[in-house]
C-alpha cells in the first residue's frame, strides 16, 4: 500500500490595515491522509477577533479519487482525473454555521489544473452554484 500521512499546525495574525481596522489571531490545523487512489483531507481554522472583529470559524472535510490512472507509472507526473467530494463549514459570531457540500471533476497535469464542481448549500436548499476554474503549477 503506497501512501502519506501528513499533519501541519497552523497560526498567524491578521494586522489592521486601512480598509479592515480591526486585527485577529488565527490557529488551527490540518491533516492528510492518502493511500493508492484515494485521500482525505480535514482542516479546521479559529480566527479570535480584536477589539470589534468578529470570532471566525471554518471547517473542510474532503475525500478525493483518483479515476485514473489505476495505478502511477513508476517514473515521471502523469496527468490524472479526480472525483472530490468535500462538507464544509463556515460560522462568523452572532450568525449561524453554513454548510455546504460540494462534488467536483478535476483533471490533474503536470502544468495545470482544471475543475468542475456543484456546491449545494445545505441550510439553503434553494442555493446551488457550479464552479468552474483552472490553476496554473509553477
Amino acid at each position: 500500500m503506497k501512501g502519506t500521512s501528513r499533519f501541519a499546525l497552523l497560526g498567524g495574525v491578521i494586522a489592521p490595515t486601512e480598509s479592515e481596522r480591526d486585527g485577529a489571531v488565527q490557529a488551527g490545523a490540518v491533516a492528510i491522509f492518502y493511500r493508492n487512489r484515494y485521500e482525505w483531507d480535514i482542516d479546521v481554522l479559529w480566527q479570535q477577533g480584536l477589539d470589534k472583529r468578529p470570532n471566525t470559524g471554518r471547517y473542510d472535510v474532503a475525500w478525493q479519487y483518483r479515476l485514473s490512472p489505476d495505478r502511477y507509472p513508476e517514473w515521471g507526473i502523469t496527468s490524472e482525473w479526480d472525483i472530490d467530494l468535500e462538507l464544509g463549514g463556515r460560522w462568523i459570531e452572532s450568525n449561524t454555521v453554513v454548510h455546504q457540500a460540494t462534488v467536483g471533476l478535476q483533471y490533474i497535469s503536470k502544468k495545470w489544473v482544471a475543475e468542475v464542481a456543484v456546491i449545494q448549500d445545505l441550510n439553503a436548499a434553494e442555493d446551488t452554484r457550479l464552479l468552474v476554474s483552472t490553476r496554473i503549477h509553477f
